[in-house]
């Protein structure tokens, strides 16, 4: 009888974790690039997001040849702090963007590598979005990922000019 009920247990942990760590979905994207807020070109890839638990999600971002270009782990638990491509950057700031009528804070973090030159980047995210922007300063570029799935219009909003200082600066 005990036997029964400690396979039970087990058959509906591993349901319960199962439904809550391997959670996945892949949809395309577009990454739209602009230099110095002129469209330039886009890049179609695709994007697979991954929630672990209700505290952690994983996005990763390929292009069309199924080559990571972006790797973005979110702690949802805390917004001080996230992991890009490997390595843990601070947020910045962040901001309340009203899109499509609904309510939308986009978080601003830091990127960049001691010891390297014009890898810096200001990675904005949306926790349930991934990625929204990436301005890559030095080089005046920045790419934004679109489509299934990805916030859109924050690109238009981000280039007005009262939401030139939380681009920038």
């Amino acid at each position: 009888m005990k036997l029964n009920y400690f396979i039970s247990f087990i058959f509906l942990s591993s349901v319960i974790l199962y439904c809550t760590v391997n959670q996945h979905s892949t949809y395309n994207i577009t990454y739209s690039k602009y230099k110095e807020q002129t469209f330039k070109e886009a890049t179609v890839g695709f994007c697979i997001d991954s929630v672990f638990d209700s505290s952690r999600r994983l996005f990763q971002y390929y292009n069309r040849d199924s080559s990571l270009m972006y790797r973005l782990d979110i702690n949802i638990s805390s917004d001080t702090t996230i992991e890009f491509n490997g390595v843990v950057i601070l947020q910045k700031s962040k901001k309340q963007f009203l899109i499509n009528d609904i309510d939308v804070y986009v978080y601003k973090y830091y990127y960049d590598i001691d010891g390297q030159r014009d890898e810096e980047a200001f990675i904005f995210v949306n926790h349930l979005y991934g990625i929204v922007g990436i301005n890559y300063f030095p080089w005046g570029l920045s790419v934004f990922p679109e489509g299934d799935n990805t916030l859109d219009g924050f690109k238009t909003l981000l280039f007005k000019a009262e939401n030139k200082s939380f681009y920038e600066w």
